[in-house]
This record gives structure tokens, sequence and C-alpha cells, in this order.
């Protein structure tokens, strides 16, 4: 009654448990003569990373020990069938990359990762890039109410808004805003409910920094579940952004891994690749904060790894590292950037070891530099600190570039 993909019962496992419900089944009791309808037998499959899907399948009128033995001997031989030809698709390459991604998706499905410092600005950013919003805020729960907890905005936003004769950002105006998880305003009924909201009229919606939104001159906004909190992210009047028709469909950025290359890996930036036709194309990245104003001093015109990367493509069916990854669902790890297409541009911006990590939607790439710094939370907390305990009144982190 569901339809299995030869991918998804490649069995770790397999489990089978047989209905009891009616009186005299010729499967249970085979000796019995069963002319009562079986409801059903159901075959559990463990999939790798704890899958389960189910087969379902009906029988009646068993009517006799002979019809019941061939019965199941038929059920044996189908399963069998069914777990052989498992066990051919997985060695297909196409095959591969299926059941890891799964596993991995299931193993980050039930836990909410946390969102701060770089993670929380690139997922922020990446947002922005792929919905083409001018403007991004993450509204979390803080003792009850909803209060901002990040934003970002992009360069070609500001600037709009800047022409206008504003000094400070939309979302810097709507920090001062504290909002009810209970209440009826789009943020706290996407928190609720867990279903998107597109505002297209706005002076005639619920929102409740809908004059401030007017002064801005913004014309949508989206609302969407974000983690443990909300994503609001929105549009003006202007060529800056991008004007929707219907609740832009973005694509799910892996957080739990970006989380894990800023604050394990130390990388200095990351990049989303997404197949397009025949290759994969950079469709979002972010640069840390720390990161871009190094290279700010040191070069002085605004280019990062990421933007002379943008206009680089990976073939799909290559073997180049972004395919791969995608191909076999596995992390490549590239250690040596001398083997790269962009070894050039490695070598140029000083990164030194590059990781691909697939997900279901595309692939992230992150990379370290030859020399990594402190950054982020960590750095502020540390700066801090050495000030309380050592009686200072400012301290100063100063890396090479």
């Amino acid at each position: 009654q569901e339809p299995l993909g030869s991918e998804t019962i490649a069995a770790a496992s397999l489990h089978s448990t047989v209905c009891t419900d009616a009186p005299q089944c010729a499967l249970t009791a085979s000796r019995m003569p069963c002319m009562q309808p079986v409801p059903s037998i159901r075959v559990h499959f463990l999939a790798q990373g704890g899958a389960v899907a189910r087969f379902t399948a009906p029988y009646v009128g068993v009517a006799s020990e002979s019809q019941a033995h061939a019965c199941s001997l038929g059920v044996f031989m189908g399963f069998k069938a069914i777990a052989v030809a498992a066990r051919r698709a997985r060695q297909g390459k196409a095959q591969v990359r299926r059941p890891q991604l799964a596993a991995r998706a299931l193993a980050s499905a039930g836990r909410l990762v946390p969102l701060t410092g770089c993670t929380l600005q690139a997922a922020l950013k990446m947002h922005c890039d792929i919905s083409g919003a001018g403007y991004a805020m993450y509204w979390a729960n803080e003792n009850g109410k909803l209060v901002v907890a990040g934003d970002y905005v992009t360069d070609a936003h500001r600037l709009e808004f800047n022409r206008n004769g504003f000094e400070t950002s939309f979302t810097e105006a709507s920090e001062a805003y504290v909002l009810g998880v209970s209440g009826d305003g789009p943020v706290a009924t996407v928190y609720k409910t867990k279903q998107p909201v597109l505002i297209t009229d706005i002076a005639s919606s619920s929102l409740q920094r809908k004059d401030l939104a007017a002064k801005y001159r913004l014309s949508q906004v989206c609302f969407m579940p974000f983690e443990a909190g909300v994503i609001e992210f929105g549009t003006s009047d202007g060529s800056s952004t991008k004007t929707w028709r219907k609740v832009p469909k973005c694509l799910m950025i892996p957080k739990a891994e970006l989380r894990h290359g800023f604050e394990h890996l130390g990388a200095s930036y990351a990049m989303f690749w997404v197949r397009e036709y025949n290759s994969f194309q950079v469709v979002a990245d972010y640069v840390t904060d720390a990161r871009r104003r190094a290279l700010e001093a040191s070069r002085g015109d605004g280019e990062t790894f990421c933007s002379k990367s943008r206009g680089v493509t990976d073939d799909a069916d290559g073997d180049g590292p972004v395919a791969t990854a995608f191909r076999t669902g596995s992390e490549v790890k590239i250690r040596d950037t001398s083997v790269m297409s962009r070894a050039a541009l490695a070598e140029e911006f000083g990164i030194k070891r590059v990781h691909f990590v697939p997900s279901e939607a595309g692939v992230l790439e992150f990379g370290i530099p030859e020399q990594t710094f402190l950054t982020g939370p960590t750095l502020a907390a540390l700066l801090k600190m050495h000030c309380e305990t050592s009686g200072a009144g400012y301290a100063l982190y100063w890396q090479e570039a």
C-alpha cells in the first residue's frame, strides 16, 4: 500500500509482524482452516539510520492448510525477492547516497540546532540569497516572549534605505518590539502553527509593525518556522529585492552542518552548491565578519574567495569534489588545495583546507584559511573575560591579514 524505492528497502535487518486479531488465521495457526479475512501482514524494513518503511499486503479467504502453506511460501519468496533487489540496487552508484543522506536527515530532524553567532548570520544571509529578500530576522522565544535574536540586511537593501534617508534599518528598529507567544500576529501565529505566512498587503494585515514597515517602504513580508523560532524576511518596493507571487520556496540549508563548519572546523566561509541542469552552481554564501574585515584591510577591493567562486560551475557528472560529495552522500575533504580546479583562488586567499558536506538539497562547502583566528562569540567572550579578570578597560585582538 505504501510504495517503496529500492534504496529505501535496502534493509539492515528485517522483522515481520503477523496479525493475530483474526480467529483461525491460516498464517498464525496454519493447521486450522481459515474462512475469515486476514486483515494484513505487515513487514517492517529497518533501513540504514533507523528509517522504517512498511509493506502491507491483505490476504483473505485462506481455506485450507495447503493454501496456507502456499500463501506463506509466496509471501516469504516475495520478500526474499525484494531483499535481493535491494542488495543489487545498493551496488549502483546512483543509489549509494540516498540511505546515507536519509539517515543524516533523520538524525538531525529530531533535534533543534542552537542558532547563534556565525551559524545564525550565515543561515539568515543564505536565506536572503536564495529567496531574494532584502532582510531577514530570527525571532526566538525568551521566557514566553518572542524577541529578535539576530538579523541580516543585504548590501543592496541597505544602500536603498540609506538613499531614502534612513540611518538605521527596519531590522534594527524592530529589535525594540517584544511579542507574546499567544498573540494573533503573524510571528506568534507561525510560532504556534508551524505554517508559513505571506503578507502581500501590509496595510491591512495584523502586523504590529505595519506602520514601521510602511515607513521603510516594505512591500511583502514572509514568516516561516525556523528551528526553535520564526524567520521573518521581506522585500521592498525598490529594485534591490524580488517580488513573490506566493510563499517563496527556500532550500533547506543544513544548519547543524553550518554550526559544525564554523564552530568546530574554524571555517572562514561557507558556500551552498545546488544542481542546475548538468552542473552545480553556488546559490548562497557567507563570509565571517572577521574574515571580511581582514580581507578588506589587506586587499581593499571587497573581493572574497566566495565572490570569486560565484561564476564557477562543477560538472554534475564529473569527479569534482562537489559532484562527488552529492553523488556518494559522503563528506569530501581536501587538505591540499593545489589539486582543486580553484587552486589559484585558494592560494590567492590563503585557503588551506576545504570540506564539502552533502545534503538532500545540495552541498555545503567550508573553507579553512592557512591561519585560523578567534572569531564570533568565542572571541567576544574571551576579550570581555580578559578585561574582567585583569581589571583592564579594553582589550583588542590583533591578527595577521
